[in-house]
């Protein structure tokens, strides 16, 4: 499933089942991505990892090629997420987020969509919207 259907069904509220890493082993995520899960999370806030082991665990999931790449991320600070988002994730999920206006305080999400793609995605088509804005 692509990212953009997997958001769809995530809105949607339909079932989604994954699997969360908190190790960095790049070859036990890659055959947790191949198992068929919708989405493999790398648990960036309680895990034992920092950024290149999500790096490493990005390109594991990516090699995979059947789960999405999702990340819990450190912390609420958007430089982290945007890190994350830059090493691979196509989804986040933001811990210690108290209220709707702290929810929306901390969205990062560019106008024209993100400003880079990670150099192993770069022969993926890319989403429309994002086309349209190139």
């Amino acid at each position: 499933m692509n990212p953009i259907d997997f958001a769809r069904s995530i809105r949607a509220r339909e079932r989604a089942v994954g699997y969360w890493v908190v190790l960095d082993d790049p070859v036990a995520t890659e055959r947790l991505a191949r198992v068929g899960y919708d989405y493999v999370c790398l648990d960036a806030q309680h895990g034992l990892m920092g950024y290149e082991g999500l790096r490493n665990g990005f390109l594991a999931i990516d090699a995979g090629a059947t789960s999405q790449a999702w990340v819990r991320a450190a912390s609420n600070e958007a430089a982290g997420i945007g890190r994350a988002l830059d090493a691979g994730a196509t989804g986040v999920i933001v811990p210690l987020v108290d209220c709707c206006a702290h929810r929306w305080a901390q969205q990062v999400r560019p106008r024209a969509g993100r400003d880079l793609l990670p150099a192993h995605r770069h022969r993926r088509p890319l989403p429309g919207r994002l086309r349209r804005s190139t």
